[in-house]
C-alpha cells in the first residue's frame, strides 16, 4: 500500500534495483501512471490491477475494473509494448489534458471523496465559471493552429475514465499523439 504521492514510485524503484520481472500497480490512472513512470524503458513489466474510480488506461486496454480479469491476463503472461509519453518534462501514459479537463482532474484530485459522481458534480460547478483560453499551437510541420479553446488534450490512449472516450482513434503503439482542440462555445453545447 502507498502511503503518500510518490511511495509508488519509490516501491517501484526499489523493485526495479531488486530485479523484479513484474511490477504491478494496482489502482487507478494516476497510479498506473506514477508506476508507469519508473518501469517505462526498463527490463520490467508493468501489470495492471484497476482499482481507481475512472480507470481510464485499464479501460482502454480492455481490463474494465475488474482485477481478477486483469488477473487472469496477467498469468497468461501476455504483454504488450506501448508508447509513453512526456509533455514539458512530465511523463504521462495515457492522456494530458490543458485547460477545462485539466481544472477538472486537478479540482477532484484534491477532494477526498472519487467517484464518478465528484467528477460530475464538479464538471457542473465549474462549467459557468471556466473561461477559454488563447493558444497557439505549432505542430512539427510548421503549421500553426490559433484560437481560443476550452481544452487541448493530447492522447496517447481513448479514455478518460467512466468509459468517457475522448479520442476514438488514439493507438497505444502507433508512435503518435491524438490531439482534440474543443474550441470556445456556450457552455451547453460542451454537454
Amino acid at each position: 500500500m502507498t502511503e503518500y504521492a510518490g511511495h509508488g514510485a519509490e516501491l517501484a524503484k526499489e523493485e526495479l534495483n531488486n530485479g523484479t520481472d513484474i511490477i504491478a500497480a494496482a489502482g487507478g490512472d494516476g497510479t498506473v501512471n506514477e508506476i508507469a513512470s519508473i518501469v517505462a524503458g526498463s527490463q520490467s513489466t508493468l501489470a495492471i490491477l484497476p482499482g481507481g474510480s475512472g480507470n481510464g488506461f485499464a479501460m482502454h486496454l480492455g481490463l474494465g475494473r475488474d482485477t481478477l480479469h486483469a488477473f487472469e491476463i496477467l498469468k497468461t503472461g501476455k504483454t504488450k509494448m506501448v508508447d509513453t509519453c512526456m509533455v514539458n518534462d512530465k511523463f504521462f501514459i495515457n492522456i494530458a489534458g490543458l485547460g477545462f479537463d485539466a481544472r477538472i482532474a486537478y479540482l477532484t484530485k484534491s477532494n477526498k471523496k472519487r467517484g464518478f459522481f465528484q467528477y460530475f458534480k464538479t464538471t457542473i460547478q465549474e462549467s459557468g465559471k471556466f473561461k477559454a483560453m488563447p493558444l497557439k499551437i505549432t505542430l512539427d510541420n510548421n503549421e500553426v493552429i490559433t484560437g481560443k479553446f476550452a481544452a487541448a488534450v493530447v492522447a496517447n490512449a481513448s479514455m478518460y475514465g467512466y468509459n468517457f472516450t475522448i479520442a476514438p482513434t488514439a493507438a497505444l503503439d502507433d508512435g503518435l499523439f491524438d490531439i482534440m482542440l474543443i474550441k470556445e462555445a456556450p457552455v451547453y453545447k460542451y454537454f
